[in-house]
């Protein structure tokens, strides 16, 4: 009896442990794709940007992710967050289950803003047809983008490219270099001198030729017009060289001779924006002659006249004998020279003052072409006076003073 039921249980056993084994193995889910929400990102220096990552299938049994960077010297990435290191290019991977996908990203620098733009010439005179070049400094050096563009604010006077600047016809433009959003100027004259002669040239047996009458004169004995240095038009309208115009000042000059007229300072005299040999007084230029453009003996006449240098003075005074004299009731001296006994009159004009008209008939006050570099807010003259004293005088020396012109020539 003991003995059935034993075996009754047995085969049971056998039939549970054979149903045991036909029961199925459960199956390991592997990745089969790796997603990156973006393929390609572009990062400034200093930014952390994080990265949406996909795996699939949702149930994969491992879906952990392995990051890398083809050069961590300019990306990092950690726990799927890209690291802006320094500029340059690199490449981020995504790896689960050995799948991957890859992201390009490329890291800028840091923006540097421009913080200043300067010309090396703040203004200049040229003849139709004459070019000059323009340079641009944008500081600072390691800005992001350093681009100049350039315009001219009358293409009818003069054109610009690429800092060079063509003169057309007489008339001023503004020149502009911009970087950004900062700009610097230059102002730029252009004239087309006078092709006539509109004086005879004496010669007195020196290096140059002497005009026989002043700048807006037509006779040797007429005071002719005033003009501040480097200027070459008069502050007052026509016809009133020997007045007070006091309704009859030009557009903004109606301070008369004044640093807030005169065209090569700022408005105050403390800084001259050319012809300046010592920073202290403004962009060093070095310039101590008149450029043809800014000499209205040039400019009025044409070329081959110009203002007198002080040596072209000194030259006049040490050859020549000079007496008082009047010509056609005109007080002024008359210059002989010693080698050839040939003479020219230098009317007593006077010089203009603010807005006066001083020591007509008493004094001559005579421009000439260069600056002092000792001080450039000071240009000599031709000086004389009704006692017979002369010199090469600083005596009424501001460069805005208004003084009479006799052109030379060779």
């Amino acid at each position: 009896m003991y003995k059935r039921h034993g075996f009754i249980s047995f085969c049971c056993l056998l039939v549970l442990m054979c149903c045991a084994c036909t029961e199925k193995v459960p199956q390991r889910i592997a990745v089969s794709s790796v997603g990156l929400g973006m393929q390609s990102v572009t990062m400034t220096v200093g930014e952390s940007v994080p990265i949406e990552i996909t795996v699939a299938p949702a149930d994969a049994a491992d879906k952990s992710v392995r990051w890398r960077s083809s050069d961590q010297s300019v990306v990092t990435v950690v726990d799927g967050v890209l690291n802006a290191v320094k500029a340059g290019e690199a490449v981020v991977t995504a790896e689960s289950g050995g799948i991957e996908a890859s992201c390009s990203v490329e890291v800028l620098p840091l923006y540097v803003g421009v913080e200043s733009v300067a010309l090396d010439i703040v203004s200049v005179s040229l003849r139709a047809g004459e070019e000059v070049v323009l340079t641009a400094t944008v500081s600072p050096v390691d800005a992001t983008d350093r681009t100049v563009t350039w315009s001219s604010s009358d293409e009818s006077v003069g054109s610009v490219s690429d800092g060079v600047f063509t003169a057309k016809k007489a008339g001023t433009a503004t020149v502009t270099a911009t970087s950004g959003e900062i700009s610097a100027t230059c102002t730029v004259a252009v004239f087309e001198p006078v092709p006539t002669v509109p004086a005879e040239a004496v010669d007195l047996g020196l290096s140059i030729k002497w005009a026989s009458w002043n700048i807006g004169a037509t006779r040797p004995e007429e005071y002719g017009d005033y003009f501040a240095w480097g200027e070459t038009e008069p502050y007052y309208e026509d016809g009133f060289a020997q007045e007070n115009p006091q309704q009859h000042w030009k557009s903004g000059k109606s301070e008369g001779y004044d640093w807030k007229s005169y065209r090569w300072s700022d408005g105050t005299g403390q800084v001259m924006t050319k012809y300046c040999s010592l920073a202290q007084w403004g962009p060093v230029t070095n310039k101590r002659v008149l450029d043809p453009g800014d000499d209205v003996a040039t400019v009025k006449w044409g070329d081959g006249w110009f203002t007198p240098t002080i040596e072209d003075y000194y030259e006049l005074i040490n050859n020549c004998d000079n007496v008082e004299t009047e010509v056609n009731g005109v007080k002024g001296r008359r210059y002989t020279s010693r080698i050839n006994g040939n003479s020219i009159f230098l009317p007593a004009a006077g010089y203009r003052y603010y807005t006066s008209l001083v020591d007509v008939g008493e004094i001559g006050y005579y421009g000439q072409s260069c600056v002092d570099t000792d001080c450039p807010i000071y240009a000599c003259g031709l000086f004389f006076d009704k006692n017979g004293n002369f010199s090469m005088s600083y005596l009424y020396r501001f460069r805005f003073l208004g003084r009479t012109v006799r052109p030379v020539t060779r």
